[in-house]
């Protein structure tokens, strides 16, 4: 009978206020980015469905419907998500089932993936604004001009 009670505490032990969000980051998260942000990240987002938040997946409607939750879950090759590569395990399944059934708690302030493109690096260079200075080399002017805007001597 106590092993019963341990087990059955055990079994609601993810069930924990407060620890709602642990669970989305630390199992939901993890499987979504290594399965599903291909199709529906940052990048692109097929069928306009974008899944790199708790809040973008509220917003796309599909936990409401149960429309995630059968695309996964499906036998059928033509409906399953992900389309290509093995099944989630049942074990993800019923992970993202729990989280779901548990309200889909995440972090109020999660922040969604910055697109890549955006990156400094991938920006055109473009020849700065010199301020005119007693200054015959350019760079020696900007840095004049910064160390006067921030009072440096």
């Amino acid at each position: 009978m106590a092993l019963l009670l341990l087990a059955l505490l055990l079994g609601l032990a993810d069930q924990v206020p407060g620890q709602d969000s642990q669970v989305y980051l630390q199992q939901i998260k993890p499987l979504l980015r290594a399965r599903c942000y291909a199709c529906h990240g940052v990048l692109k987002q097929e069928s306009d469905m974008r899944l790199d938040t708790a809040e973008s997946i509220r917003k796309a409607g599909v936990i409401d419907n149960g429309e995630l939750l059968a695309r996964i879950s499906s036998d059928d090759p033509d409906v399953r998500m992900p389309p290509e590569g093995e099944p989630l395990e049942p074990s993800q399944v019923l992970a993202i089932r729990r989280w779901i059934d548990g309200g889909a708690a995440s972090p109020a302030a999660e922040v969604a993936e910055q697109d890549p493109r955006q990156h400094w690096s991938f920006q055109q260079v473009r020849r700065p604004n010199v301020p005119s200075s007693t200054f015959n080399n350019p760079i020696d002017a900007l840095l004049e001009a910064r160390r006067e805007r921030h009072a440096v001597a």
